[in-house]
């Protein structure tokens, strides 16, 4: 038994074949963008206080240097220990 398509089916159904995994991956790399944004979103303000106390410490040690070589603790050095 032999069944006879017109152009219309052929090429609908070939298309489907050749597009159906496109979608596919599409929405697959979509849902993973939207884990990969709320990840970033959630560590992003790690990072901001991070860096925050990457500057304080910088500008403690700074302040520790000039101590060492006047011989006094600066005021600046004062305020970023505490």
């Amino acid at each position: 038994m032999r069944l006879s398509l017109g152009w219309g089916p052929k090429i609908t159904a070939q298309f489907t074949v050749v597009v159906l995994p496109l979608v596919a991956l599409l929405l697959v790399q979509a849902v993973m963008d939207l884990q990969r944004s709320r990840k970033l979103a959630s560590a992003f303000p790690l990072h901001l206080s991070a860096n925050a106390a990457r500057k304080d410490y910088k500008a403690f040690i700074d302040g520790v240097a000039e101590a060492v070589d006047s011989g006094t603790l600066s005021k600046r050095a004062l305020e970023e220990l505490h």
